[in-house]
């Protein structure tokens, strides 16, 4: 597994998160908030794979997405074809620091799993044919065919 690639961007106050209304919407934050709370619990993969890339999460052809996706930047997340993206599962392309905070797109390839309740980091990378094993905390790239687990999450095997 190799270092994710994400943009830190310096803020003027020491808790990033009170920064937010200087680089995005708060009316475009709610709307991501009520959308994907009330999205996440509705039983139709068509309904909430059409609703999440409404608020631009790219989402390819038979993949099932019951993440919680990020509600700052959804539009960060690209997810490849025939996946599994377990519910309660967290997808989070930034992370609000002291005085700064980290933002960076998150790439997940074709037929990959990914376990309930995992959290993948912003900037993470996970390759074709990879799985996540569920409460797992991906703080790295994944390599494609390899089944990474545990926190932070380590490669336990390669997949055939």
């Amino acid at each position: 597994m190799s270092k994710r690639d994400v943009e830190v961007v310096e803020t003027s106050e020491t808790n990033s998160l009170l920064h937010y209304g200087k680089y995005g919407s708060s009316l475009r934050l709610a709307l991501n908030m009520v959308v994907i709370s009330l999205v996440h619990y509705v039983p139709s993969v068509a309904f909430r794979n059409f609703s999440y890339r409404l608020l631009g999460t790219e989402i390819g052809d038979k993949t099932d997405f019951s993440a919680k996706t990020d509600f700052f930047f959804p539009e960060l997340i690209t997810v490849g074809d025939n996946c599994i993206i377990a519910g309660e599962a967290e997808l989070l392309a930034h992370e609000f620091l002291q005085g700064k905070y980290r933002k960076g797109p998150i790439n997940i390839g074709d037929n990959v799993v990914i376990g309930q309740k995992s959290i993948i980091l912003p900037g993470v990378e996970i390759g074709d044919n990879a799985v996540v094993g569920a409460g797992s905390v991906v703080t790295e790239d994944v390599e494609s065919n390899t089944v990474v687990a545990g926190n932070p999450a380590e490669k336990i095997k390669e997949r055939d």
